[in-house]
């Protein structure tokens, strides 16, 4: 008899329906989380149970005895930290993630950041494939002059793409966060590589969860630090920002939920130098937008320009040439770049000149000051009279220094157009002392207020 007459044989129509609902099952499997523990759809929730955690009491902790973090590359990465690089498109961060991930596996101080342990890096890219990749690495190798044998095995890089899968996706039932496979797949590389730097770049492309969700973006994160923190190895996440005007420091830009800022402990923006950056420094403006600066990432706190960490994004031929490509490809590379000195342009008798201008004041009995909202009484325009190109930043810097230096303090005055106390600058020392050819100039001096 025929195996299709059989009786409870199936026909060739019931295989090809029993396949089906074969492979939705399979998928809806693969979707729900299926084989990671997580609940079926219709099964009940089960009841939360106490889980055992580590106690100790505080009257046991010896500073001595608490190991120092330990910091991998300046103060960009860390042991057990999750660290991140805000930055707008084509602002250089995985130039800047490639020259540093160098510097770890050299030893070399190829960035200007101090090197705390030769390192080996993973740099996992999901967004370049591995040609690209390679010729990203083999320029910075090229500009840095690293060889093969100083390099050794100590940078590892993958062109994940969607082969290594997700940090995290979305249950299908549930509606909420589950690992995937990518976390999996990164601890075996550490383990099987000694690595003590992830590089996942960028952020956006390594989970499947709601960007703007704050709960799904503190699940990514909690699993990188987790994962950070039993493997005793740092996290680095290059991540995008939100449209909108440059904003030194300010990690509010980064794209999606405010979690993942909240969440990270080393956060920092990558920049272009802006418009007025470029004319304190003498930077033509066609040529501005190929330095750029890092800055910790505070919300509302950046530090001076000339204060930031500068780079300049340089280009390297990498040598490849071919019968239809003869010049072979310039790849961008990043270096570090020094601002001009802050006293630029401060030399012979300018320095005295605009100690003489503050002494004597912008008229009417006020005193100039080194607030960034003076107005009309900003100490900038005693520098502008005397140097031109001296930004207001970099007046008040200098104005700073001076103070610290005990040439210049702040003290409280009685303001005659104001008819109230105001703070302003007065030379600290003698007058005779600092300017020489001081005439004594017989102007009504401002009462300074004795407290």
């Amino acid at each position: 008899m025929n195996a299709l007459n059989r009786p409870g044989a199936l026909s060739a129509s019931d295989k090809k329906d029993a396949a089906k609902e074969a492979a939705k099952e399979m998928l809806q499997q693969m979707f729900s989380g299926a084989g990671q523990g997580q609940r079926q759809k219709g099964e009940p929730t089960p009841e939360p149970k106490a889980r055992d955690v580590e106690v100790w009491s505080a009257d046991t902790i010896e500073p001595k005895e608490i190991p120092p973090r330990e910091f991998l590359l300046g103060n960009a990465f860390a042991r057990t930290f999750v660290s991140a690089l805000f930055a707008d498109g084509a602002t250089g961060k995985t130039s800047l993630r490639i020259a540093q991930a160098l510097a770890l596996a050299t030893g070399r101080k190829l960035t200007g950041e101090r090197v705390h342990k030769r390192s080996t890096v993973l740099l996992m890219c999901f967004e370049d494939d591995a040609d690209e990749l390679d010729r990203r690495v083999a320029a910075a190798k090229m500009h840095y002059r690293v060889t093969n044998d100083e390099l050794g095995n100590r940078l590892l890089l993958v062109a994940a793409g969607l082969n290594a899968g997700k940090i995290a996706v979305i249950d299908r039932d549930t509606r909420q966060p589950v690992k995937g496979d990518l976390a999996p797949t990164i601890e075996r590389l550490v383990t099987e590589n000694g690595v003590d730097l992830v590089i996942l770049d960028p952020l956006k492309k390594i989970h499947g969860v709601e960007e703007n969700n704050n709960d799904h973006m503190d699940f990514v994160v909690q699993v990188l630090t987790d994962l950070a923190s039993r493997l005793k190895i740092a996290i680095d996440l290059p991540h995008h920002m939100s449209k909108g005007a440059a904003d030194p420091g300010n990690a509010n830009r980064g794209r999606g939920a405010s979690a993942l800022k909240d969440a990270i402990r080393l956060g920092y923006t990558l920049t272009h130098m802006s418009a007025d950056e470029a004319k304190t420094f003498g930077i033509a403006e066609d040529q501005r937008r190929q330095y750029v600066r890092v800055d910790p990432a505070k919300v509302n706190i950046a530090p001076q320009a000339r204060a930031a960490q500068w780079f300049r994004l340089v280009s390297q031929n990498i040598g490849n040439s071919s019968k239809d490509n003869p010049q072979g490809d310039d790849i961008q590379v990043m270096a570090p770049w020094s601002p001009p000195e802050l006293m630029a342009g401060m030399g012979g008798d300018i320095a005295p000149r605009i100690l003489r201008e503050i002494h004597e004041g912008p008229g009417n009995g006020e005193r100039y000051s080194d607030a960034s909202a003076a107005g009309d009484r900003c100490v900038s325009i005693a520098f502008r009279k005397h140097v031109p190109g001296k930004s207001a930043a970099d007046a008040r810097a200098i104005v700073r220094r001076w103070i610290a230096d005990g040439i210049l303090k702040v003290d409280v005055y009685k303001s005659s157009t104001q008819r109230k106390a105001r703070k302003g600058l007065f030379l600290a020392k003698d007058p005779a002392l600092l300017l020489p050819d001081d005439e004594g100039d017989a102007r009504l001096q401002p009462q300074v207020m004795r407290h």
